[in-house]
């Protein structure tokens, strides 16, 4: 029994096998990328939780700063005779209590973060 095939019918052949291995490659790299994509989508949520509190600290960050640089222009006021010391020292009391409720709020996040990644 004798098999013939003309060039035109090897051609196609070589052509059918390279499609079902490309196919092959097409369907792995697919798979690859649906993995890669919903790894960059974990990445990209946790950014914007670190940059929503990252906004929330500069926030409270800008009203210390304030008060800070209110208490101690008080402080230099009452220096030069014209603030009273009661205004002055309260000023700066609640701005070192801002500075202290920033820091607590960063260690209470810190361990918030800790939980939340177990």
């Amino acid at each position: 029994m004798t098999i013939t095939l003309t060039l035109n019918e090897i051609v196609t052949i070589v052509i059918a096998v390279a499609v079902v291995v490309m196919l092959g490659y097409l369907i792995k790299l697919l798979k690859t990328l649906t993995e890669t994509a919903q790894r960059t989508n974990k990445i990209l949520a946790d950014a914007e939780i670190m940059s929503r509190i990252a906004a929330d600290k500069t926030e409270k960050l800008e009203g210390v700063a304030d008060d800070l640089v209110e208490g101690i222009g008080i402080v230099s006021g009452l220096i030069k005779g014209n603030q009273s010391y009661t205004k002055a020292l309260t000023n700066v009391v609640n701005s070192i209590a801002g500075i202290k409720s920033i820091l607590s709020d960063k260690d209470s996040g810190k361990k918030s973060s800790k939980n939340a990644k177990k």
